[in-house]
């Protein structure tokens, strides 16, 4: 059963090809990354060493995917899992959609009952989990406007 965030993120232009990002499986890596609607998912390089020890990307466009997934986005996106409080993140582009899953805890919640709602703290939680949201979202859209039409 997964317990977390799943968010979805909709963007103005689809992407070409399909691309998944997960944490790096160990000895599992070599199992893959199978097909998706009949087309062959390859594993896509990532230029940071440590970041390619920490995940795994496969995409049926490799141009594409090194647009999308470069040390940047990758650091954005360690950013949101750390920001959730979460673990074992995994992300998909596909069609116009970036999908995120984080296993975790509840959060965007406004917080305990028996705590005041004026309490500065909660507020500042939620936008800060927010945020790692907001700054994956501007890392997309800028790697789609540097990307071929």
């Amino acid at each position: 059963m997964f317990r977390g965030q799943f968010v979805r993120m909709h963007f103005p232009r689809d992407f070409l090809g399909v691309t998944i990002v997960r944490r790096d499986a160990g000895v599992l890596n070599a199992f893959g990354g199978g097909q998706f609607n009949g087309r062959k998912l390859e594993r896509v390089r990532l230029v940071d060493a440590a970041l390619e020890r920490a995940f795994e990307v496969w995409s049926t466009d490799q141009v594409e995917a090194r647009y999308l997934i470069h040390p940047v986005m990758m650091e954005r996106l360690m950013g949101l899992e750390k920001g959730l409080h979460g673990k074992r993140l995994r992300c998909a582009f596909e069609g116009g959609d970036l999908l995120v899953a984080v296993e975790g805890g509840n959060l965007f919640e406004p917080g305990d009952l028996f705590k005041p709602l004026v309490d500065p703290a909660r507020a500042r939680r939620i936008v800060n989990e927010l945020a790692g949201v907001f700054q994956v979202m501007d890392q997309v859209l800028t790697a789609q406007t540097q990307r071929l039409p």
